[in-house]
């Protein structure tokens, strides 16, 4: 069940393992330490809507799925290995530099900072290979190799896709390509 080159069911996998990294670091890991560092007590979470505070989180975990799913697609990631770079990647341009703002700005405690940090930092490469375990071996991405190379994306019409046509390994070469080759699909 494929959407726009990404497998959905592996999208769900992997925000389901966002979710579960999320469970265990804020639960039975650092939920003490969090909920002190926040002046929380279990009596601040009385009233509390849980499932609609889920459902938000859920929502958030399958956004950022998918936008790795999306990454991985557009860069060609095939391997364990590039799954994990990438994932440190996007960690670390954005998830990272975004939570450093609270810390930056609003003056949120350095220890809390670090909680988020390690969350997400071990929630990331989780998503990544969440994918892995669905699709027992085979790419992360739907698109087949083509004699040991994954084909260039280009549109259906014959012009330049909307979607990045450099792989992951061949981001710099393919830039000097000429337009040619791309408007006819030929993997050079």
């Amino acid at each position: 069940m494929e959407f726009h080159g990404i497998n959905i069911i592996a999208a769900l996998l992997a925000a389901l393992g966002f979710m579960v990294v999320g469970f265990l670091w804020y639960g039975p890991l650092f939920g003490k330490t969090w909920m002190k560092l926040h002046g929380w007590t279990e009596e601040d979470f009385k009233g509390t809507n849980v499932p609609a505070m889920m459902t938000q989180g859920v929502i958030n975990a399958l956004i950022t799925a998918l936008g790795m799913a999306l990454v991985f697609h557009w860069t060609g990631v095939d391997s364990i290995l590039e799954a994990l770079h990438m994932a440190f990647v996007l960690w670390i341009a954005f998830s990272a530099t975004t939570q450093a703002l609270a810390f930056i700005y609003e003056r949120q405690k350095l220890g809390l900072t670090l909680i988020h940090f390690g969350n997400q930092l071990v929630g990331f490469p989780a998503g990544a290979q969440a994918p892995r375990c669905h699709q027992l071996g085979q790419p992360l991405t739907g698109r087949r190799r083509v004699r040991g190379r994954w084909p260039r994306i280009v549109s259906r019409s014959g012009g330049r896709s909307p979607i990045p046509a450099c792989t992951f390994r061949a981001r710099a070469a393919c830039v000097n390509h000429p337009p040619t080759l791309l408007h006819a699909g030929v993997e050079v």
